[in-house]
Formats: C-alpha cells, structure tokens, sequence
C-alpha cells in the first residue's frame, strides 16, 4: 500500500469538487478568492440561532481545502498525506454530501497518506495558476482566409484548403475562430488549414490539420506547455459548464475546451478547477478517449457518453463533437453532451465499456 501509483491524483479535487457543487449556487466571492456560505454547523456547535449572514469562508486551491467559520468558530482543512479529519466530514455531510461519500473519501485520504509517507515529493504540486505563454508566430507568409479570399486568391491550394473548411460544417467553418493558410510548402503547409492557438490575445501556438487523406500527421502543431485551447471558454462569468474534449476541432464545434491530447498534468488541471465551472469530458471513441475517462475519474469530473446505444442522442457513425455539431447543429450537441454526462463512477465504469476501442 506504500508504492506510488504514477496515474495516482494528488490534487485535493476528490474533496473539493463534491463540496463546490453542492455550496456554489448559494455562495458569493469575495475579492480575496474565498467563497462565502451560511454555515451549516453553527446551531449543532453551540449557536442559539443558524448563520444567515454568509460568515462560514471557503477557500480551494490544488493543494489545500480550508473551512472557516467567524460565527461559530469552526475550523477544517484537508491537504494530500493527511487524514479527513472529524471537522471536515461533519461540514461535508452538512452541506448534504451523504455519508457513504464522505466514508469513500476518508478512505481515500487514508490510502493517499500512506502513499505520500513513502514518497513525499508525490504530494507537491503547485498552489496557485498564472498562465504565461511566450508569443509564437504562426507558419511563415500565413493569412487569414478571409484576406486571401478578399485578395482574390486563386492558388488550387488555397481553394482545395476552403473548401475543407466549409466541409467541416457551419458550427466550425462559421465560427469566431480566423482560420489561416499560407502557399509555403515547408512541412506541407500549402495543403493544411494552420488554426492559431490564443491567450488573452496574443498567438501562442498553432495547428495545421491537413486537407488530404492518409497523409501523417494530420495535424502539424506548435503547442506550448500547459496549453488548453480555447482557453477564454473558462473566463466567462456566466458559463457554467466547461466541456472538454480531445481535438480542436471539437473545441471549435461546441465552443469546448480543447485538451490536445490525451492526458492533463497538475497545472493543466489546476487551471480548469480554478475556472469553478461543472466539468464535462465527452471521450473519444479510442483508447485515448478511455485514458481521458481515468482522468476525469481521478477529478471527480462528469464524463459524456451521447452515443451509449441507452442513451441515444447521436447515431453510431457519428464519432466526436465536431461530427455531431455538422449533423445536429451545435445547440442539440450540447443538450446532448449536458443530458448524458453523469459524475457517478459506477456508471461511468459501465457506459464505459460502449467505447469503441
């Protein structure tokens, strides 16, 4: 029970992201990053009357859970290595996460505080998210295909690239997103659409998909580390969900967040938590898409599975989000991901076997 299992999370996510579902619709933030509640356990620790004035704090970061309350003097506080202590099991089951949770997270926090006793460096992980990325150009001689079109291009190249683009459907040839194309050959560039990849602005990365069948890579990418593609998607105060999903293309699709990948590492992570938004992992049908699954497990995220044959939302040739949104349109693919997303890891273990591999 001592060996450390290189997949294992060590985030405080199991903790935290039952806690936020259940206190995020009746909390408010304060400037200094603290969620504020009633708190549920003033009347049972002594109080005469229950909290009405939002005086319990709550404050997460990937490293530490912390419950304090001013009124009566309530204080928890669960970090990786340590046990779930009385204090913070009686706050989750007052908050409504029922007991059996609680006892599976108490046996967690046990089986990770023996992990972390053999190998201590396991449970640092960074406490707080700040984005950087340095400025990348895009491929060399790229424009938009708006000013090529403008310009009146008539490169075969450029023609064949377009009419890609308008193939892939309206949710993606439509979208906000300034698709380029540029005639360098270097690295077959003439014969790719080049998706550029922002933050707050400023081109970071790319992603040129190419236009001709059998032709590897289909993507040629410049992507900096830690990079989540449409990443503004996590800034919008009024966005509840965030859906994350594997390709660009099905970012573009449903205006999700693109993983470029098949694996999350603690600051990629991080990021989504911080964004407090309900997670959504609508998985590949392959085996990058059953590794996305274990991961969203790990977090305790909610995981998509519209083409299960019981749910029935999208028909079996339909492999991903951006096929979806070509067939359905973007506005049914959504009702279809947020209808068919469960948290329950039973149930994801099963709908999971429905995956094509």
């Amino acid at each position: 029970m001592g060996s450390a299992d290189p997949d294992e999370d060590f985030s405080v996510n199991f903790v935290a992201q039952p806690l936020l579902n259940r206190v995020r619709a009746r909390s408010k933030r304060s400037g200094s990053g603290f969620l504020s509640i009633n708190c549920p356990l003033c009347v049972a620790r002594g109080q005469t009357r229950p909290d009405t004035r939002k005086r319990c704090g709550i404050y997460i970061n990937i490293n530490h859970v912390g419950v304090n309350c001013f009124n009566c003097g309530l204080k928890a506080r669960y970090e990786p290595g340590k046990a779930l202590s009385h204090n913070m099991r009686d706050f989750l089951m007052g908050i409504g996460v029922s007991d059996n949770e609680v006892k599976r997270m108490a046996y967690h926090a046990a089986r990770l505080r023996r992990v972390v006793a053999a190998n201590p460096e396991l449970a640092t992980s960074p406490t707080t998210f700040s984005a950087g990325f340095a400025h990348k150009p895009l491929p060399r001689d790229a424009k938009p295909v708006s000013e090529w079109a403008t310009e009146g291009c008539t490169d075969p190249n450029f023609l064949d690239v377009a009419t890609y683009m308008l193939s892939r459907g309206a949710a993606i040839s439509e979208s906000p997103v300034v698709y380029h194309w540029t005639p360098s050959q270097e690295r077959g560039m003439h014969r790719r659409l080049i998706v550029p990849f922002l933050h707050e602005g400023r081109t970071v990365g790319w992603s040129a998909r190419t236009i001709d069948a059998g032709v590897e890579p289909r993507y040629d990418s410049e992507v900096p580390t830690d990079f989540l593609f449409n990443n503004n998607v996590l800034t919008y105060p009024l966005r509840r969900y965030a859906i994350l999903v594997e390709g660009v293309f099905d970012a573009i699709a449903i205006d999700g967040v693109g993983l470029l990948g098949a694996r999350l590492n603690a600051r990629q992570a991080l990021w989504i938590v911080s964004a407090e938004k309900d997670v959504i992992l609508v998985p590949d049908r392959d085996k990058s898409g059953q590794a996305l699954v274990d991961v969203a497990m790990h977090y305790g995220w909610s995981v998509a599975f519209p083409r299960d044959r019981r749910e029935n939302w999208w028909e079996e040739d339909v492999k991903d989000a951006a096929d979806a949104a070509k067939r359905y349109g973007r506005l049914y693919t959504l009702r279809s991901i947020i209808a068919s997303a469960t948290s329950s890891k039973p149930k994801i273990q099963v709908m999971r076997r429905h995956l094509a591999i």
